[in-house]
């Protein structure tokens, strides 16, 4: 995280390693929409993410929905007043 003018950014770094062992940026200046995007061009109907509910019902997401739904809550946050550069909290109920 850093401050700037009294102000947090938070700024997202993923460090992998290659096959060889060496260190790599798989960000590389992207946001984590651009990330999001090219993998589901690459994976689309695949399992992007398998979760148990609190009813211990299994829910899955593909690439193609888990990027669906984000475009459906940008859109949402969006007629609220969200936009580019405004900062926003979001809150979720504790999971245990």
């Amino acid at each position: 995280m850093i401050r700037n003018g009294g102000t947090k950014q938070i700024i997202f770094s993923y460090v992998g390693q290659s096959k060889g062992g060496e260190l790599m940026d798989l960000m590389a200046n992207r946001t984590i929409i651009d990330l999001l995007q090219e993998k589901c061009r690459m994976y689309g109907d695949k399992p992007f993410l398998l979760f148990e509910d609190n009813h211990k019902k299994v829910v899955k997401y593909t690439y193609h929905g888990f990027l669906n739904r984000v475009d459906k809550l940008s859109h949402v946050l969006y007629h609220f007043g969200v936009k580019k550069g405004r900062q926003s909290d979001i809150a979720s109920p504790q999971l245990r």
